[in-house]
């Protein structure tokens, strides 16, 4: 693990290594599926790696898969290309992430840093004690509300995103909820948390755009046992 924190060429020679050993098959695989905007996602079971006692190789394996598709942005929180962290029975950070008693916002990651994010790769290493943690999902072009909010005159404002200090990001972002993708279709960037609204008007938009994601009958509940990712 430490060669491939040190060394970033290596996450992407362990990502050919796992190439090769799928008959270099798995990337286009993973393109294919993450750039067709009709699916966009996918579940990957490791069949074997499915015990905390293996969670290095687990973090070898997401580091080798993600690497497959690009290179992964820094995590300022954890201070590596990669995020671990630990959801406890009893939480007092500063934020919903590691809270286990609740259900977590929908969001889009990447909302407070400059750096643009295409995708997330999510692992559960391990599970002890408890029931349900399914990982939600909604598709944008599934959420019935779309069409309202992406053409309200707040959509293209630009907002302010501000992180919360254990996430070790003390620069503001300035961007809008919604924008357009190359082939102009909508995509968004939004986390209720961060997002600062600057009056009255806005903070009333960004609630009513919080519930109407959070109703939206498109929602898929998706189990993601030990060991695999999503």
């Amino acid at each position: 693990m430490q060669a491939l924190e040190y060394k970033s060429f290596l996450r992407f020679r362990v990502g050919k290594i796992l190439d090769d050993l799928c008959a270099n098959q798995l990337q286009p695989l993973l393109l294919k599926t993450l750039l067709n905007r009709a699916e966009g996602a996918l579940l990957i079971n490791a069949v074997g790696i499915d015990d905390v006692a293996q969670a290095d190789e687990m973090v070898k394996l997401a580091t080798a898969v993600a690497h497959l598709i690009g290179r992964s942005n820094f995590d300022a929180m954890s201070g590596q290309y990669y995020a671990r962290f630990v959801v406890k029975n009893v939480d007092n950070s500063d934020s919903y992430l590691r809270q286990p008693h609740r259900v977590m916002e929908l969001h889009n990651d990447g909302t407070y840093v400059e750096e643009i994010t295409d995708y997330v790769l999510m692992m559960k290493i391990d599970e002890q004690n408890m029931q349900g943690g399914n990982s939600l999902l909604l598709h944008l072009d599934d959420w019935e509300h779309l069409d309202h909010y992406f053409r309200h005159p707040l959509a293209r404002r630009p907002m302010r995103f501000a992180a919360p200090p254990s996430k070790n990001v003390s620069k503001d972002v300035f961007h809008p909820v919604f924008d357009v993708d190359q082939q102009g279709r909508p995509v968004m960037r939004y986390i209720d948390q961060f997002v600062q609204p600057k009056d009255f008007e806005e903070g009333v938009w960004l609630s009513e755009l919080s519930d109407a994601i959070e109703t939206s009958k498109g929602i898929l509940s998706v189990p993601v046992p030990v060991g695999n990712s999503c």
